[in-house]
């Protein structure tokens, strides 16, 4: 598994889920996708990896705090500018 190509799809698709909702189900579909053409490289053409510690899988749980931090807080800043007008707009409406 390629925690890096997992991060930036999980993060990218968080990111941009406000504007694209259907983000999420593209992020499935690539990740899904992904699993099986890893997992047939993985039996039939890659060789053995090196022995890992479990260092890895703890920051990548860490980033995934993160990730989802920055979601609220892009998200937070996107609804409080939410019509995207300044004042001197507004009173001409």
């Amino acid at each position: 598994v390629r925690y890096s190509e997992i991060l930036k799809r999980i993060f990218i698709g968080m990111f941009f889920s406000l504007i694209l909702p259907t983000g999420f189900i593209l992020v499935a579909l690539g990740m899904i996708v992904s699993y099986w053409a890893e997992k047939y490289c993985l039996f039939r053409v890659w060789k053995v990896p090196k022995e890992m510690d479990s260092s890895l899988d703890k920051v990548f749980h860490i980033l995934m705090f993160v990730f989802i931090w920055a979601h609220v807080m892009m998200t937070r800043v996107f609804y409080a500018n939410f019509p995207f007008k300044n004042e001197a707009e507004k009173s001409n409406c």
